[in-house]
């Protein structure tokens, strides 16, 4: 899949029904309070392959130490929008500023145990040249091709419980790294929706 084919099936398609299967189900998410937050999902094309850049979080932060992620975070003052918010997190941690980006829309929102209610932002990205690295909020960066992502070798699910509701975790191999949780969640609802193969 090239860049015009992924933009068309993104702009075209419907969202995914199922976006909360890897995430707090719906049953549970209308009984809690979350906090608003956004994450921008990064793709950039590099050598005609399409990439998801992600990046882990450092050791010491309080929620979700060292697991990989998409730049984002809670909404602050002065964000009129989501899409405002995912923006200026990409900036803060990767240095990119927002004319480096073609925003293409959102995909659902994911709910998490640690009360977070995260909006999901699609965008291009025209490169990976002068990124700037927020050392305090990121500890690394890195692509994976987005055929990579999707090969269902790559993928498995496990089934835990959590507040006496059995979920279903969803594990994503890539880079020699694994991705899950929200993350996972958040690729299986983008491939979905752009029609790659899923679990």
């Amino acid at each position: 899949m090239d860049l015009a084919q992924f933009k068309e099936r993104f702009n075209l398609s419907p969202q995914p029904q199922n976006a909360d299967r890897f995430c707090v189900p719906r049953q549970v998410a209308s009984t809690i309070e979350y906090r608003d937050s956004a994450v921008l999902i990064p793709i950039v094309e590099i050598n005609n392959q399409l990439e998801v850049l992600l990046t882990q979080r450092p050791l010491y932060l309080k929620h979700h130490p060292g697991q990989i992620c998409f730049p984002g975070g809670k909404v602050a003052e002065g964000d009129t929008t989501l899409e405002d918010t995912a923006l200026r997190e990409l900036h803060e941690e990767l240095g990119v500023i927002p004319d480096r980006i073609k925003v293409l829309g959102q995909l659902p929102i994911q709910h998490t145990y640690t009360q977070f209610q995260i909006t999901p932002i699609v965008g291009v990205l025209d490169n990976l040249e002068n990124l700037t690295i927020d050392s305090n909020e990121v500890a690394d960066h890195f692509t994976v091709p987005l055929t990579q992502l999707s090969h269902p070798s790559n993928q498995q699910s496990i089934k835990v419980k959590r507040r006496n509701i059995e979920i279903e975790v969803l594990m994503i191999n890539a880079q020699q790294r694994l991705i899950w949780g929200v993350t996972a969640s958040i690729i299986h609802t983008l491939q979905q929706k752009v029609g790659l193969n899923v679990i």
